[in-house]
């Protein structure tokens, strides 16, 4: 730098300028997701980096995506997962995406033939266990 007086005479010296990034980058975030649960009532978290859409930042021309839960970790109930977008100066945003998991897993029946005679009234009473074959029960 060099500074100039009115009768001619200068002096300079040398400065630093430091440009920062402080803006976080943005990003479309995506929508909550369900996915169906599996024989043991798990479901996978789906890779929802592929969804994020329209990442951009000032100065990072292609800022880095994460997931808070890795892809195909398998869940046994709903969880929030969090998008993380970063740019290169550690500038970040997020935002929480929903991933339900539902049975989409029809029950299995074995039922049994019953034979029975009427009372004197006509009438006949019967419970499920005499019809059940053996249904598998299962907690969950």
């Amino acid at each position: 730098m060099t500074a100039t007086d009115n009768s001619g005479n200068t002096a300079t010296c040398t400065t630093t300028v430091t440009v920062e990034d402080t803006t976080a980058p943005t990003f479309t975030c995506p929508a909550n997701v369900t996915v169906a649960a599996n024989a043991n009532c798990m479901g996978s978290v789906p890779n929802l980096v592929v969804l994020v859409n329209n990442e951009s930042d000032n100065c990072t021309a292609n800022p880095a995506v994460t997931q808070s839960i890795a892809a195909g970790t398998l869940i046994n109930s709903d969880v929030l997962v969090t998008i993380t977008v970063t740019d290169g100066a550690g500038n970040s945003a997020t935002c929480d995406v929903l991933v339900k998991v539902i049975d989409t897993t029809p029950p299995s029946a074995v039922c049994q033939d019953i034979t029975l005679q009427l009372d004197l009234t006509g009438s006949v009473f019967i419970s499920a266990d005499d019809v059940d074959g053996g249904t598998p029960t299962t907690a969950v």
